[in-house]
């Protein structure tokens, strides 16, 4: 196998985050996973940028739960472009607060408001539950958009990891339950199915830190 050559920034990377050894999840270490994930990325967060201006509010699931979101706008503006963002984790970990910097950092390039999901999580929440919390704040969303002051004509979607397959999996929903215009979809090495074992990376880099 051909030796595996990376970035500084890289090395430096996977060195950080083998310290907290956050794989293989089971379901028997769900909440030391989940402690040690947000202790990762706690310890990678960066400063969110002042111009923009962050709300915590929550929308109300068909179920009757309360869904968390965290709104980043970068004025108070009217009729602004809107992304909603879920986040990764497996579906498993991860929440509005691991992706805090991240998702502030793309609401502050992009230009558009984004509201971040923290959608309900497996095992205690077995699908399609996060996917329901997705369709449900898309619905608010496109109800109030006055109130959140986005227009709800310029949607799009985005997650990374298994909020990229959400974020896919609400726009393949939206359009067969005709809910909302989504236009566009910004997807973060998102998991679209195949073997686990015999294709791609997994042959290829079998070896490879973080991978396995």
């Amino acid at each position: 196998m051909t030796e595996l050559k990376l970035e500084p920034e890289i090395t430096s990377y996977i060195t950080y985050c083998e310290k907290y050894e956050i794989s293989p999840l089971t379901f028997d270490n769900v909440d030391e996973q989940r402690r040690l994930y947000n202790s990762m990325r706690g310890g990678l967060a960066q400063d969110i940028p002042n111009e923009l201006i962050l709300e915590d509010t929550h929308v109300t699931g068909a179920e009757g739960h309360k869904i968390p979101i965290r709104i980043y706008r970068n004025n108070a503006e009217p009729n602004q472009p809107c992304c909603l963002f879920f986040h990764g984790g497996g579906f498993v970990v991860g929440n509005i607060e691991t992706h805090n910097d991240f998702v502030a950092e793309l609401a502050l390039k992009a230009g558009v408001t984004i509201i971040s999901v923290d959608y309900r999580l497996s095992p205690e929440h077995h699908y399609p539950a996060a996917l329901h919390d997705c369709r449900d704040v898309l619905i608010d969303v496109v109800k109030h958009a006055d109130s959140y002051k986005i227009d709800s004509g310029k949607l799009a979607v985005s997650g990374d990891s298994a909020g990229g397959t959400l974020a896919a999996g609400l726009a393949l929903l939206s359009r067969d339950e005709k809910l909302a215009d989504i236009k566009s979809q910004l997807l973060i090495y998102p998991w679209f199915g195949g073997g686990l074992v015999d294709i791609g990376a997994e042959v290829t880099q079998e070896t490879a830190p973080l991978l396995p």
